[in-house]
């Protein structure tokens, strides 16, 4: 598993130059291809790819979120890449992704601007090393997806799953059903969209965040959802 990192570009330029912006886009694109072209141990030697892209969407007022490559839940029979796989950390990469994961954090509390709360960037380490949690997951209930031939299933994870969650014109989940699914395949999960959902989907934490603003007179916005 490498741990990699997706961009979404504020549609505010600020004070930076269309070209500017135009050009730390491409460079955004080119850092990113570059850790994708890279063989995990490299790239996780030297921390290097993940950290430049930070440094480059921060001083860029981009908001960034970090994922971490996880193997197929479900059997897929026509990947070929499951066994000596080069993408995947394993246990003699744990203290450099661990470093990484705590430079990230400190960032994050320094102000950068990040999805990804810090008991997620936290869990991570955990979940690197096989240890999962319940974190509230929502599929089926706040996000979906469609498959290519018009039947839905609750989140990507389960797109080659059997049971009949019904079409775009009939969906059919049940809450009950997908709660006792959940039981077994949430551990085994750290989807980052559904994680970023289910965290946020406390009153508490919306209020607090929304305070957070409003003391920031909604002039942009500050630190991350906590």
């Amino acid at each position: 598993m490498l741990v990699l990192l997706s961009i979404v570009a504020d549609p505010i330029c600020g004070n930076n130059s269309i070209e500017r912006t135009c050009l730390s886009g491409r460079r955004l694109v080119e850092v990113r291809r570059d850790i994708r072209a890279t063989p995990s141990r490299a790239a996780l030697t030297s921390n290097l790819g993940v950290k430049e892209l930070a440094t480059i969407a921060h001083e860029n007022g981009i908001s960034i979120t970090f994922h971490i490559n996880e193997a197929p839940m479900m059997e897929q029979g026509h990947f070929k890449h499951l066994h000596e796989n080069d993408t995947y950390i394993r246990p003699e990469d744990f203290p450099v992704v661990d470093d990484l994961l705590d430079w990230l954090i400190d960032k994050q509390r320094q102000g950068w601007k990040m999805v990804d709360s810090i008991p997620r960037l936290q869990n991570m380490k955990g979940f690197m090393r096989g240890v999962g949690e319940h974190w509230g997951c929502r599929a089926g209930q706040n996000w979906l997806i469609i498959r290519t031939n018009g039947t839905l299933a609750p989140c990507f994870p389960m797109y080659n799953a059997s049971y009949d969650w019904g079409t775009v014109a009939d969906q059919k989940f049940d809450v009950k059903q997908l709660a006792e699914m959940k039981k077994g395949c949430e551990p085994n999960c750290f989807l980052t969209l559904g994680y970023n959902v289910a965290y946020c989907y406390s009153a508490a934490r919306v209020m607090k965040w929304l305070w957070k603003q409003a003391m920031n007179g909604f002039q942009g916005v500050t630190g991350s959802f906590e």
